[in-house]
């Protein structure tokens, strides 16, 4: 399944952007991040992984540090 994020990515800064999803009540553990794809859908930008099990809370990890995000269509 696509979990995707809106996330104003800036298209000349190419550092990578990493999600997680986790349970609730739980931070990420190093091998819970997994790299982003940046996107555009209608007219918005987003960040979005594959993961086959979407329950839980998604955190965004970029250039700024680590903070929990809203995953779009929720």
């Amino acid at each position: 399944m696509k979990l995707t994020v809106s996330y104003e990515h800036d298209p000349a800064d190419l550092s990578t952007i990493y999600l997680a999803v986790v349970p609730r009540g739980v931070r990420p553990s190093a091998s819970s991040w997994r790299p982003a794809l940046r996107d555009t859908v209608a007219g918005q930008r987003v960040v979005w992984i594959r993961v086959t099990d979407v329950s839980g809370v998604v955190w965004l990890r970029d250039r700024d540090g680590e903070r929990q995000a809203q995953r779009l269509g929720a």
